[in-house]
């Protein structure tokens, strides 16, 4: 089997002995990655080719023939050679550099979400130093689409957390209409 540059030939089986994972444990990460658009996945019956996503992205050490400068010794588990050049420290300095910077690139906020009120709520949590990352992001709409089917008014909702600094979504606690705490 070919395995192009950014990929890996891994049985789930293979990862789960290697991580001292259970199998389904394993399933539900790559599954979760997938989900994340961290990775691609192709399975067949005997392996899963793992792409990882934005990976020329994460190198910076490469070379102009495409090799990189931290080579492994061909071992089929993928360690290095022992270099102390501090390559493999480097590169993930810099992934989690563009982690952190294409965060709030990756995730897609849905239409339905006011986006005013979403970018001022994003603001709170910024100063709160809440993590932004597309995970929590995705966690925050999902409370916000529960709110939305229990009938909650979604502009309310998010300007009450931005009001009270919160960095999650409750259900409206407001006055009346057009009471003191009617925004």
């Amino acid at each position: 089997m070919n395995v192009p540059r950014g990929s890996l030939a891994w049985s789930q089986v293979s990862l789960s002995e290697r991580w001292k994972w259970s199998r389904n444990r394993v399933i539900r990460f790559l599954s979760e990655l997938s989900t994340d658009q961290q990775i691609e996945q192709q399975k067949n019956r005997v392996t899963t080719l793992i792409k990882i996503i934005n990976y020329e992205v994460y190198q910076v050490n490469d070379t102009t023939d495409g090799t990189t400068d931290g080579t492994t010794d061909g071992t089929t588990d993928g360690t290095t050679d022992g270099t102390t050049d501090g390559t493999h420290l480097k590169n993930y300095k810099n992934y989690k550099k563009v982690k952190n910077k294409e965060a709030a690139e990756v995730f897609l906020l849905p239409d339905w979400v006011p986006a005013d009120p979403w970018k001022a709520w994003l603001e709170v949590r910024k100063k709160k130093r809440a993590v932004n990352s597309p995970y929590a992001l995705k966690q925050a709409v999902k409370e916000l689409e529960s709110l939305k089917g229990q009938g909650e008014d979604l502009v309310r909702v998010v300007n009450q957390s931005v009001y009270k600094s919160w960095t999650s979504f409750y259900k409206f606690k407001g006055g009346e209409q057009g009471g003191k705490n009617d925004w």
